[in-house]
Order: structure tokens, then C-alpha cells, then sequence
């Protein structure tokens, strides 16, 4: 997760021990000890860790269609806006009783017999509900967004966000912010974990995909609306980015092994 990505799988990120931001969509969090956080299909993320810190965390790769059983039983919308994208910070208490859960999953994915895989089904979504039921006490308020020194980098994430189709640059930004540009330039690529230039250029790419994949718009006209004033470097960056044409991506609806 050390550059921005998005996947057709949910995942269930947990920070065990350690630190680290995470960026989800337009948003910064500093994550601590205990933090866990469901993220959805197709959402941006990215994480970014100290270089002076040592962490540990446990992450679950899962498809919509693996927890459809608690869909049918209390709905998908509210499932989705209950569960996904939305940080919750596991207190002490309640800590070892999680844990617990995690390595019953881990033990019988080492088991590996005919019942594993209904065991291991079994326990991931006690894990759900139980995070369901406590969703109060462990949404942590107190542990949202960024800190306030790193205020500035959300303000221009937002703005990248909102603005991603103008001519827009680092510049720009530093100059909205009254900050020195190459002040301005550091501090980025140190909360985010990725320069200026490569974070504009993944919004406007994953913007782009959607568009390839969901309209009959042409490639000239997909690259004006995502940001690039130039269809053959829109092609470039976005092969750059995602190993093959947006034409070619386009034909195997973006099923990129």
C-alpha cells in the first residue's frame, strides 16, 4: 500500500502495533495502535510509514460477495455505511477479545482441512458483527482525521480532488496555502508518501478508468475530462501507471492479471 491503489476486493487493514497515515479517497488519517478500518471496492488508499518506526498489521483481502449472508440479513446499505471507510480505533478493553478472533482465522487457515474454509467464514463475520455492535465505542472520534500540523496537506488533497480536470500545479497549491513551494513540496510526499505530481496524476488516472470502463466516450475525450490537455501523453502516464493502453484496458473491461 505504499503508493495509491484501488482494487475490485474489499480488504480489512488493522494496525497492530506502530504508527501510520493513511489516505482513503480524499481523505488523511493518523492511524496509532488498535486502529482498524474495512475498506470498499474501487476506493483510493494508500498508507505511509515512518522510516524510524517499526509496525505490525494484519490485513484481509475479501469480496462482497463473501459477506453476502449479513447483506441479506440486515441490507447492504446499511452494511456499507455502517462497515466500510469509516475508522474505528479498538479500545483496550476490547482489544484482546478481536485479537482473539484474527487468530482463530490465522490458526485455522494453518489447519487447512475440509471445514477450514466454513470455520474461517464463520469467525470473519463474528468479527463484522462484533465491530457492527460496538460501531459507537469504536468509531474514535478522537482518532480522525490528520493532525493539525498536516491541516494544509488535507486542504490540498481536497482541492486536488475538486479540481484534478484543471491545469493545476504544485505551485498553485503552495502559493493557495502561503506556503513555500519546495516547503510546500516535502511536507506532501512526507504525509502522503507520494510526490505532488504522482498523486494528481493516479486522481486523474483512476478517474479515467472509470470513464473507459462505464461510458463509450472516446480516448481524446476521456483524457480532456480526467485532467490531460494531450491525448498521447494521457496514453503514456496511464501506461505508465497501469502497465497497459487505455484502448486495451477499455477491451478486457479492466481485468489486469
Amino acid at each position: 500500500m505504499h503508493s495509491a491503489h484501488k482494487h475490485s476486493y474489499c480488504e480489512m487493514y488493522y494496525l497492530i502495533d506502530g504508527k501510520c497515515d493513511l489516505s482513503v479517497a480524499d481523505d488523511i488519517y493518523s492511524l496509532t495502535s488498535g486502529t482498524l478500518i474495512f475498506l470498499s471496492t474501487n476506493v483510493l488508499h494508500q498508507t505511509n510509514y515512518s522510516s524510524t518506526s517499526t509496525h505490525t498489521r494484519l490485513y484481509i483481502e475479501f469480496t462482497e460477495d463473501y459477506i453476502k449472508d449479513l447483506y441479506n440479513d440486515y441490507g447492504k446499505t446499511w452494511i456499507d455505511d455502517n462497515l466500510f471507510n469509516k475508522l474505528k480505533y479498538i479500545p483496550d478493553s476490547k482489544r484482546p477479545f478481536i485479537n482473539s478472533i484474527l487468530e482463530n482465522i490465522i490458526d485455522e487457515r494453518k489447519k487447512s482441512d475440509n471445514f477450514s474454509q466454513f470455520i474461517i467464514k464463520m469467525y470473519f463475520q463474528e468479527l463484522i458483527i462484533q465491530i457492527l455492535r460496538y460501531h459507537k465505542e469504536f468509531f474514535g472520534e478522537s482518532h480522525g482525521r490528520v493532525n493539525i500540523a498536516d491541516e494544509s496537506i488535507q486542504i490540498a488533497i481536497n482541492y486536488i480532488v475538486n479540481n484534478y480536470t484543471k491545469n493545476i500545479s504544485l505551485n498553485d497549491i503552495s502559493y493557495m496555502l502561503h506556503l513555500n513551494s519546495s516547503y510546500f513540496s516535502k511536507k506532501f510526499k512526507t504525509v502522503t508518501g507520494t510526490g505532488f505530481n504522482e498523486y494528481l496524476s493516479n486522481i486523474r488516472i483512476n478517474h479515467s478508468e472509470k470513464l473507459l470502463l462505464e461510458t463509450d466516450l472516446s480516448i481524446t475525450d476521456i483524457a480532456f475530462k480526467s485532467g490531460y490537455d494531450n491525448s498521447n501523453y494521457y496514453g503514456d502516464a496511464f501506461k505508465k501507471k497501469k502497465g497497459v493502453s487505455p484502448t486495451y484496458f477499455r477491451r478486457i473491461k479492466g481485468d489486469i492479471k
